[in-house]
């Protein structure tokens, strides 16, 4: 099995991206389906390393196509930070 390896300026690796990644306050809490989604992209082009800068641009441009929903159990409006929070 392969994995896509990210590489880093000062020449660590890690398999696979990171949400932890993002800038933002609520795609860090809940950007992982963004995160699998280009690491699955990524594999199924053949992708086996690239350089955490290019995965970054990558990974914010992919965050611009993801538009959250609203959970349908969740009432109030939640914030994290001061940014609506509209669920996982």
């Amino acid at each position: 099995m392969r994995y896509l390896r990210i590489k880093d300026s000062e020449g660590g690796e890690t398999i696979g991206g990171s949400q932890m990644w993002f800038d933002n306050p609520v795609l860090i809490n809940s950007g992982c389906g963004i995160v699998a989604a280009l690491d699955g992209f990524l594999s199924a082009t053949g992708t086996e390393e690239v350089d955490q800068t290019e995965y970054l641009t990558l990974l914010n441009e992919a965050s611009l196509l993801v538009r959250p929903v609203r959970m349908p159990f969740i009432k109030e409006k939640l914030k994290i930070g001061n940014q609506d929070f509209f669920g996982s």
